[in-house]
């Protein structure tokens, strides 16, 4: 076999590996509300964990916690591999979590600034607080302590400020917005 054959073979057989773990694996929804495809590659998941950021190998882009909460979509505990944050089955429904999230501290919780949502979200033990309420007031164009009515836009406008400043990038697609707003 000639080589330049050889590397066409090589290279052929490269791009399929690749497409192993970026092509969405369909499954079975068990209900006509849950989405139709599980997001297994570069987001992690239970099948292909991913070597990025522990958001990303969570399927947790806002690095919740883990709790007792039963989130729709959550590993449950006993199956956890990470022992501190919760981790989901995809990352539409890590990304589902963080939306509740807010509407419950904006909601139930009176939490309406960017200010008092990211205190109770990321609080000081853990975080600079004072910078990442900086960072999201920046991305809404709102002052710290300014009361913000939560809508489409500030809603997205919050998940993916708190997506960038968790995971040091953006990793939230429109895709993975649009597929955790059906879950709803």
């Amino acid at each position: 076999m000639q080589t330049s054959n050889k590397i066409a073979i090589g290279i052929g057989f490269g791009i399929g590996l690749l497409g192993l773990f970026f092509i969405p694996k369909s499954a079975q929804a068990s209900s006509k509300t849950e989405m139709n495809h599980v997001f297994t590659n570069i987001y992690g998941g239970n099948e292909f964990l991913s070597s990025e950021v522990r958001g990303l190998r969570n399927n947790n882009p806002a690095n919740i916690r883990i709790s007792k909460s039963n989130w729709k979509g959550k590993i449950p505990i006993e199956k956890n591999t990470d022992g501190s944050f919760e981790q989901f089955i995809n990352y539409p429904y890590g990304i589902r979590a963080l939306i509740k999230l807010i509407y419950t501290y904006y909601n139930r919780y009176n939490l309406q600034t960017v200010e008092a949502i990211i205190t109770r979200f990321a609080p000081n033990n853990e975080n600079n607080t004072a910078l990442y309420i900086l960072k999201v007031s920046k991305n809404l164009n709102v002052k710290r302590n300014q009361v913000f009515s939560l809508n489409a836009s500030s809603l997205k406008a919050l998940v993916l400020a708190i997506d960038q400043i968790e995971n040091g990038k953006a990793t939230i697609t429109e895709a993975h917005y649009r597929d955790a707003l059906k879950l709803l």
